[in-house]
């Protein structure tokens, strides 16, 4: 049965060698814990992380085929040579894991983190305005100048709970009143938020294909866009 034998993204773990880094990300879009390996990383490195955490390799060309020879059979697999998006619905559905609604951009797209702090609009516009030096004359709400925040120290631009900077690429003077509430990384501090990209990606590139009763199958609608959630988008201030 179908709904016994599939994987959730929290029960699977991989590791991405360095020449598979947009399929990496996309795991990581769909929920699935990823390493990626850095791109002056050994490929066999890959193997440490495999054995330490009990993580399936993802590997193409010649490095397969050596970590192949290294690693439990059936825990190193060579994903076909096309877009990242693609290659991700083949690895989805190779190793059988039902990806749901929720599951999407729950983990950080950067670094693999899947712990976020929600905080509220005002607490990011605040310090937009205090980054950019923003006057009162710039903004409709001028008592965010200088606004005291129990979450963010608002001059060293650090979340206060864990200390990390905080990064807000992507956000624009534009686009910043248009959310009421943003989802910081506790772990590399990039600020994300529900905008187009999110809605799109949730709601309308991901289908899953109900082939029967007992075999759900999940398909991405490709883009031509290298975007994964909305903080990834640099626009211009």
């Amino acid at each position: 049965n179908d709904t016994v034998s599939s994987l959730r993204p929290s029960q699977v773990k991989f590791v991405a060698d360095n020449m598979l880094h947009g399929l990496g990300r996309e795991l990581r879009v769909c929920g699935c814990d990823c390493i990626i390996l850095d791109d002056d990383a050994a490929h066999t490195d890959a193997i440490k992380y495999a054995k330490a955490d009990n993580r399936i390799i993802l590997s193409r060309g010649g490095p397969y085929n050596l970590l192949r020879s290294n690693t439990v059979e059936g825990r190193c697999y060579c994903p076909p040579d096309l877009s990242a998006k693609k290659q991700c619905e083949n690895v989805i559905n190779h190793f059988n894991i039902k990806v749901l609604p929720e599951d999407i951009f729950s983990r950080c797209t950067i670094c693999n983190g899947d712990e976020f702090d929600i905080v509220d609009g005002k607490e990011i516009r605040a310090l937009f305005y205090k980054h950019y030096n923003y006057k009162p004359e710039d903004t409709d709400e001028p008592e965010l100048l200088n606004y005291s925040s129990q979450i963010i120290d608002m001059n060293q631009m650090k979340l206060i709970k864990t200390g990390v900077t905080l990064i807000l690429t992507g956000l624009t003077s534009r686009n910043l009143p248009s959310y009421s509430e943003y989802y910081i990384c506790i772990k590399c501090g990039r600020v994300y938020w529900q905008g187009t990209h999110w809605r799109r990606r949730r709601l309308k590139h991901i289908e899953i294909l109900h082939d029967n009763e007992d075999d759900d199958m999940i398909q991405f609608v490709d883009d031509s866009k290298e975007e994964y959630f909305d903080a990834m988008e640099n626009t211009q201030t």
